[in-house]
């Protein structure tokens, strides 16, 4: 091919690829700022965002290495059963655009694309080795290679327009501004210069490939390996039962050892001959592939107790079936690496399989097959009719909100299952709040209720002929009248009585105030105060020692003290609660 030729074709390339990404650009700025806005089907909706997502996504990975059109087909072929996957998990839902709540099933539909992606790259340029594993690494570390490139151009095209917008700003030119308030622009112009960066990144491939990367996470293998075999031997030191007492644990433990599976490829690149070579680089890679098992098999263990002590929820049964595929990675790994010779090609070649298995299991979450929320649900009702959860440990706001259609069932089920009336007012709580926020809101609000008429039965008033009325701490938050309930509700060793509110004009406001004494075995006494009746201006605070500034302890047999009338409202050097020799001001 003659220069011209070849700067021609250059040219096409980009002009084509300008166009493509300029075609993605209009289509979410459509799909994002348009369409919500008119009357068509959640449903449809939802097919048409999942197509151009994995449409636009495939074709610009493809394009370079296969012709536009050949890339565009394909990618037409990916996306329809695909978005039509993504659509039968939208039926779980009452409204379609609530799968947006599920970010298991989006995960699972981004790595069935992701992964999916590279066996299509190499099925277009050789039909007969779509499995070869030199040709799905080099397609897969390249396509990430690109995206990443071209993004941080991106992002560098986006620095040049702004700053170029403000430089002409001095001088009261405003044609940039203008242009970006039309509304497609900004969408249009983030495509186009994607499109072109992916056309120049695969013009320059043999300049900046991913070796360079690659080549350089390597470094990174023995220093996992080092944390993580000191980790392993801590464990026996540490002990289980204070690694697991974080969710936490399971996912830093898929963390790394995603991260070690990932170094693991990376060392033995796409064959033997650009694998790590020296004995020691090559012992590390054994070693960390031998430890695998130990941190997939602990992330499993994690997420056991975790569903052991809670049930089921959508993102337990995804980390469940995440922590599972690592496990059997690392199970394979352990195994392979034990052998003495052609390991690394056997490691490749489970690099395959699991990969295709991967694929299958992300498209299995989104048929009824594999149905997280019918799980949860299920989980969840079992734990209530066992007595293993009451009802306020349920997650009702999400089974209304975030699980579907299974966990709108579910609450009714669990209607039905209500014989004492518990949970009627629970679940309308949830299915009221718009947010976990309000919910717990409106669940202190009603819970708060029933406690104040809880704790007016046990709590002594004092001076004699004072009355606690429920308006008196409407406004006063749960938490301070379950301590006050807790406090009140448990007696001292002669059953006399645990707790005394004194009400009176305790300041020089003349506002209506109590100060709350609670005297519980085994506890220091303290004391609090409370502004009654204030609407939603009441109040209550613990009251401090004026010397140290720590919490005010009162001496033993304040309580009784006060319950026998030894006590008096009066002036010091401000109006004061005196108990004996005692003197308590509301300021302090």
């Amino acid at each position: 091919m003659s220069p011209k030729e070849q700067d021609r074709t250059i040219l096409l390339d980009r002009v084509a690829m300008a166009v493509l990404g300029t075609a993605a650009g209009v289509s979410f700025w459509l799909l994002v700022e348009v369409l919500p806005d008119t009357d068509v089907h959640p449903r449809l909706y939802l097919a048409v965002f999942a197509l151009a997502a994995v449409f636009f996504g495939v074709a610009l990975a493809l394009c370079g290495p296969v012709s536009i059109l050949r890339a565009v087909a394909a990618a037409l072929a990916v996306g329809v059963p695909s978005a039509a996957l993504l659509s039968l998990a939208g039926l779980r839902f009452a409204d379609a655009a609530d799968i947006a709540r599920s970010p298991p099933t989006l995960m699972m539909f981004i790595i069935m694309v992701s992964v999916a992606t590279p066996f299509l790259a190499v099925w277009l340029q050789d039909r007969t080795s779509w499995r070869r594993y030199p040709d799905l690494f080099d397609a897969a570390w390249t396509i990430t290679v690109r995206y990443l490139a071209a993004w941080l151009f991106v992002g560098v095209a986006w620095l040049v327009l702004m700053l170029s917008n403000a430089l002409l700003g001095l001088v009261g030119v405003d044609v940039i501004e203008n242009l970006l308030d039309v509304e497609p622009v900004p969408y249009a112009f983030s495509g186009l210069v994607l499109g072109i960066a992916l056309a120049v990144v695969h013009e320059l491939r043999s300049y900046l490939s991913p070796y360079l990367l690659l080549r350089l996470l390597r470094l990174l293998l023995p220093v996992v390996l080092l944390v993580v075999l000191i980790f392993i031997a801590a464990l026996p030191l540490r002990g289980l039962s204070s690694l697991f007492g974080d969710f936490s644990a399971a996912g830093t433990l898929m963390g790394v050892t995603i991260g070690a599976i990932t170094l693991i490829t990376i060392a033995l690149d796409r064959d033997n001959g650009l694998a790590v070579h020296t004995p020691l680089m090559r012992s590390a890679t054994q070693v960390l592939a031998l430890a695998l098992p130990v941190l997939g098999a602990l992330a499993l263990y994690a997420i056991v107790l975790r569903v052991t002590q809670y049930g089921w929820t959508p993102d337990r049964v995804f980390a469940a079936v995440c922590a599972t595929f690592l496990l059997a990675y690392g199970v394979c790994y352990a195994v392979v690496a034990l052998a003495r010779r052609h390991w690394m090609d056997r490691i490749r070649r489970v690099n395959v399989t699991l990969a295709l298995v991967l694929i299958a299991i992300a498209a299995l979450w989104m048929t009824p097959l594999l149905h997280a929320e019918k799980i949860s649900t299920g989980s969840q009702i079992a734990r209530y009719q066992s007595g293993q959860a009451m009802a306020a440990q349920l997650p009702l706001w999400e089974m209304d909100k975030e699980w579907g259609k299974a966990g709108q069932r579910g609450l009714a089920r669990l209607e039905e299952l209500d014989s004492d009336g518990a949970l009627a007012p629970m679940i309308a709580a949830a299915r009221e709040a718009d947010s976990k926020y309000a919910l717990e809101n409106l669940q202190n609000v009603a819970l708060g209720q029933a406690r104040v008429a809880d704790l007016i039965k046990v709590m002594p008033v004092r001076p004699e002929g004072e009355t606690l009325r429920a308006s008196d701490l409407a406004a006063v938050h749960v938490t301070v009248v379950e301590r006050w309930y807790q406090a009140c509700s448990a007696s001292l060793s002669d059953q006399a009585p645990s707790c005394v509110l004194v009400i009176g004009e305790l300041d020089e406001t003349g506002e209506r105030q109590g100060m709350f004494f609670a005297q519980v075995e085994g506890q220091n006494a303290f004391v609090e105060l409370i502004s009654l009746g204030q609407g939603d201006q009441s109040w209550a605070r613990n009251m401090y020692d004026l010397a140290n500034t720590q919490r005010a302890f009162i001496p033993d047999g304040t309580v009784a003290r006060i319950l026998s009338g030894d006590f008096r409202i009066g002036p010091s050097r401000q109006k004061a609660l005196f108990v004996g020799d005692m003197e308590l001001v509301p300021d302090n």
